[in-house]
């Protein structure tokens, strides 16, 4: 028996030219790839440096903006507190009202010549003194482009008041017992937050631009102006039936202004406000307009004192819309203007 071995067929040997071509592919292969890896590199960081240039950018230029909307509704207005220098004096000669008639035509032309910015209307002596005790800066606040400075305050009244004492007298040579009436002072002393509409003019001066009024101040914890007056010639007449209705629910308000609660103003407006105290309104004048299809009042009236019956005017510009067979306040500023 004869064992057959079996050859085995090796592959054929490449040539020489083949194999160095096949060795420099290789290379040629590794070499692009190495390149590309060095320079992708460099090409991401200048990718990733651009974008966040262009996110500084655009943050940039948010916040401008956002710095541009805040200066619309905040008190950059005024460019410095030179304000609070010309009202702090603005206040004293405002509060202090005196009894002597020389004082007191001497106060009302300060007023008029140095302060006010509109026309006032002539005041009466009734004789009651008001004297400021003090003041402070409460707060500044920008409403429609008319700043109003805040400061709380606290005044006495020194009023004269009507009395009756009895008196003994002998009539006939007898003693009787008679009625005097007499005059008395009472004082009184109130704290109230005072609000002044004012503007400042580009030569660092000021001016008041309305009737400043008194208002409460309110809780700061949580338990969860104008440069002249408005021309209403621009404005839409109301016709007579509408006039009147408008009329009469602006007096009702008024009424209800000084002598109900914030949850009964709550079906008459939609932000809520009363004057609290012995408050009465008289003389008010009630002008209701339409300005496109937004019928508004502008409304002038004086707040009398009912103790003292010491007064001072204010003005109110009411919002309305029509309601059922009412109307309703949407806003209120405290001033003619702000449509």
């Amino acid at each position: 028996m004869k064992f057959i071995k079996e050859k085995k067929n090796h592959p054929p040997a490449l040539p020489k030219e083949e194999k160095a071509a096949s060795i420099r592919t290789t290379r040629t292969f590794f070499l692009i790839l190495t390149l590309f890896l060095i320079s992708s590199g460099p090409f991401a960081f200048f990718k990733t440096t651009q974008m966040q240039s262009l996110i500084r950018k655009e943050q940039t230029s948010l916040t401008e903006t956002i710095q541009k909307e805040l200066a619309k509704n905040t008190n950059t207005v005024v460019t410095s507190e030179l304000y609070k220098q010309f009202l702090q004096p603005f206040i004293t000669v405002y509060i202090n009202i005196p009894t002597d008639q020389q004082a007191f035509e001497k106060r009302f032309n300060s007023l008029q010549e140095t302060y006010f910015m509109i026309t006032l209307d002539e005041e009466k002596n009734t004789g009651t003194e008001r004297k400021l005790l003090s003041s402070d800066f409460y707060n500044l606040v920008n409403e429609n482009g008319q700043l109003v400075a805040q400061y709380r305050i606290a005044y006495e009244i020194n009023a004269p008041v009507t009395k009756e004492r009895d008196v003994k007298k002998k009539e006939d040579d007898k003693k009787v017992v008679i009625k005097e009436k007499y005059i008395d002072y009472e004082k009184i002393e109130n704290r109230v937050l005072l609000n002044i509409p004012f503007v400042q003019l580009k030569n660092q001066s000021f001016k008041v631009t309305a009737y400043p009024y008194f208002t409460l101040e309110p809780s700061l914890t949580s338990k969860n102006g104008q440069l002249k007056m408005p021309d209403i010639s621009q404005y839409q007449q109301v016709d007579n039936k509408e006039e009147k209705a408008v009329i009469s629910f602006i007096q009702s308000f008024l009424d209800k202004y000084v002598s109900a609660s914030l949850e009964d103003m709550a079906f008459m407006m939609k932000e809520p406000e009363i004057l609290t105290g012995n408050y009465q309104i008289n003389n008010s004048q009630i002008k209701p307009f339409f300005k496109d299809e937004q019928l508004f009042a502008f409304v002038t009236f004086d707040v009398i004192d009912g103790e003292t019956k010491i007064g001072h005017k204010e003005t109110m510009t009411l919002l309305l819309k029509q309601r059922e067979n009412t109307y309703f306040i949407e806003t209120i500023h405290h001033y003619l203007g702000g449509i």
